[in-house]
């Protein structure tokens, strides 16, 4: 409450000493060391407790868990196979084996383990939180759904549970229950980091405020539109290196805050690269100068995720900045901008609706997921919400260009600008970045989705078409085409063709 996080940890440390083999005291221990981006202290503490009790499979499993949430996938799943070693009908070491699992791309074998732990536990929330997480990875949103209210019966004050299914409800429209959900989570934990400023996205999102912006005085949209034009014309023309992925974001981000000043935010970030340039220029690992830059971003400056999605302003860095709160696009775009200052090829990566960073200097890859606190996660992990024909056709878990980027950041204010229904300048941000780049099928979907909004159907089939070219079988433009074919055809064969085809493949 006091935003005393090293006393309040000390604390939950000092719980665990008190009752070591408390499950509770050792679950809230590793979930807030983990939030709070102290996972190497998570390990060295149950190092500790594991040296001084070898045959006790709780403080496996701890470790185990532990040095997943750090990236040390094969030391973590050892303890864990050393848990259930010890103890064979220890129901925890099947649910963070199943974790692996998920993490390494097997679904199968994921969900085979998570009914062995449900087998040993049925009336624990262990596998049915672990098939969520499964199902969500690979977007199953209602199994997903169905598994996290399962969890909640099991232990109703869980407050991760409540936030997944916010996420989950929210992204199948489900407003009334997202918002339920979201204040259950609130309630269970008033004092988390900006509250305040998740208690206000949650007013906008209750008011149905939370995308909208303001329109431009048309003088002002129209200047700002034609220096946009200027400098993509020019940013088409650079090499990759010298477009720079900060600026880009701030000048398209005036189309939505107006006139402000751009040098003052590249400032700001000249800054934290001096910060951090004597500590990167000691260090020798690429793994090490990754760990020194998520530590100076996530624990000292305090940047963080936002626990409601789709508020612009976690998306533009005027805004990010400020309130030190931003989405996958907003983080990277800093990430990568910090990358480039410091002399670290570091990359945008495009996965599911969602980018992540990615060190690459040609001998050693690190994934940097901006939404945990940098943390790795394997890019088994993504794949299991793409099909192979996704990753072969389109940009899926490549490095993308910086062109490519600033693609993406023109994809993003094209969908923030449909939902205000400004069609128009929509379509031009979404045809602008398909200028840069033909391989993402969200800028086909985005114009299709704007040109059946505008009635021009046989236009919006065009663009889908050409959509499914590169994510075939994708439910989702499968219901837009039919859509599209009802609408100029009503009750055409093509449209019950692409109804079916949806149908068949979707689990939403």
């Amino acid at each position: 409450r006091n935003k005393d996080i090293e006393s309040a940890l000390y604390h939950l440390e000092k719980a665990v000493e008190a009752t070591p083999y408390n499950w509770q005291a050792n679950k809230e221990f590793n979930r807030w060391m983990h939030y709070f981006g102290k996972q190497k202290d998570t390990v060295n503490y149950y190092r500790h407790l594991v040296k001084k009790n070898p045959h006790e499979p709780l403080f496996h499993y701890f470790l185990g868990m532990s040095l997943l949430t750090s990236c040390k996938y094969a030391a973590g799943v050892r303890e864990l196979e050393k848990a259930r070693k010890i103890d064979p009908d220890f129901s925890p070491a099947y649910y963070g084996l199943g974790i692996y699992y998920t993490l390494m791309g097997d679904a199968k074998l994921a969900e085979e383990t998570f009914l062995k732990c449900r087998k040993l536990a049925p009336d624990s929330e262990l596998s049915y939180l672990g098939m969520g997480y499964l199902n969500r990875c690979r977007r199953w949103e209602n199994e997903a759904i169905e598994a996290y209210e399962m969890a909640l019966e099991k232990s109703p004050d869980d407050f991760k549970c409540h936030y997944r299914l916010f996420a989950l409800y929210s992204s199948t429209r489900q407003r009334d229950k997202a918002i339920s959900a979201m204040e259950a989570a609130l309630s269970l934990c008033p004092y988390l980091p900006r509250s305040d400023l998740i208690r206000e996205q949650l007013r906008k999102y209750s008011s149905r405020e939370l995308i909208q912006v303001c329109s431009l005085p048309p003088e002002q949209e129209e200047r700002i539109r034609d220096n946009e034009r200027v400098l993509l014309d020019h940013w088409q023309r650079k090499v990759e290196e010298e477009i720079d992925p900060t600026r880009a974001n701030l000048i398209l981000a005036k189309k939505i805050y107006g006139e402000f000043d751009v040098e003052k935010y590249l400032k700001e970030i000249d800054r934290m690269a001096e910060d951090l340039g004597p500590a990167i220029l000691l260090l020798q690992s690429p793994r090490e100068k990754i760990d020194r830059i998520n530590h100076y971003l996530f624990q000292e400056k305090g940047f963080t995720r936002p626990w409601i999605r789709g508020d612009p302003d976690d998306l533009f860095l005027n805004r990010v900045l400020e309130r030190k709160q931003g989405n996958c696009v907003g983080l990277s775009c800093l990430y990568i901008s910090l990358g480039r200052r410091l002399n670290l090829p570091i990359y945008a990566v495009y996965a599911y609706r969602h980018i992540f960073c990615r060190y690459d200097d040609g001998r050693e890859r690190i994934n940097i997921e901006t939404q945990s606190h940098g943390e790795e996660f394997p890019d088994s992990s993504y794949r299991l919400a793409l099909s192979p024909p996704w990753v072969k056709r389109g940009i899926y878990l490549k490095n993308v260009t910086s062109n490519e980027l600033l693609a993406i950041l023109l994809n993003n204010r094209g969908w923030v600008l449909t939902g205000n229904k400004q069609y128009p300048a929509a379509m031009a941000d979404f045809e602008e970045a398909l200028n840069l780049t033909s391989d993402i099928s969200a800028l086909w979907s985005g114009v299709g989705r704007v040109s059946y909004l505008t009635k021009n159907y046989g236009e919006a089939i065009d663009y889908l078409e050409a959509a499914l070219q590169l994510q075939p079988g994708y439910d989702i433009i499968l219901y837009q085409l039919g859509k599209a074919y009802n609408r100029k055809w009503l009750r055409s064969k093509m449209a019950i063709q692409n109804l079916e085809k949806a149908v068949a493949v979707t689990h939403n």
